[in-house]
């Protein structure tokens, strides 16, 4: 479903990450044409993690710890990638933490559709038991037997006309 919308997030990342070094000076248009050309494996590699989470979701693993754990990659992938930047570490420093960056982005984006497809299968699970509740409840109303209505009670005066034909 999100297929195209990882590559294109993908791309871009890789984009912004070549740009920001060429800028930086840490690296030459040499290199950042062949990055360019080989980000395909990464996207592969993307693909590969997917492949993870799968297994991963077969485990009881919360979906709050998995998030955590995402969010905890975005935030050290965030920071070891400017940190690279500011005090000029070797590209693969960079590479490896923009990696890490976009990779935790990946799995966040794949955790969150999952946990969405879960909700919503729920939520259908719940409709269609609501609805088979009022069914139920309908069906019973139908085939209950309507109760008798009291005869009207009599009146006094009815009671002594009775009285007095009866003598």
């Amino acid at each position: 479903m999100f297929s195209g919308t990882i590559s294109d997030i993908c791309d871009l990342g890789i984009s912004v990450l070549i740009y920001i070094f060429l800028v930086s000076g840490g690296l030459t248009i040499e290199s950042a044409i062949i990055i360019y050309n080989y980000n395909r494996q990464i996207i592969w590699t993307a693909d590969w993690i997917e492949n993870i989470y799968e297994v991963i979701k077969k485990f009881n693993l919360s979906a709050n710890r998995i998030f955590g754990i995402c969010v905890f990659g975005i935030i050290f992938g965030l920071g070891a990638l400017v940190f690279d930047i500011i005090y000029h570490q070797p590209i693969v420093s960079g590479i490896l933490d923009g990696l890490l960056l976009v990779f935790s982005i990946v799995f966040l984006i794949k955790m969150t559709n999952a946990k969405r497809l879960l909700l919503e299968n729920y939520a259908n699970v719940l409709e269609s038991k609501r609805i088979e509740e009022e069914t139920r409840k309908k069906a019973a109303k139908k085939a209950a037997p309507k109760k008798k209505s009291n005869p009207k009670k009599k009146t006094n005066t009815e009671k002594k006309t009775t009285k007095k034909s009866a003598k």
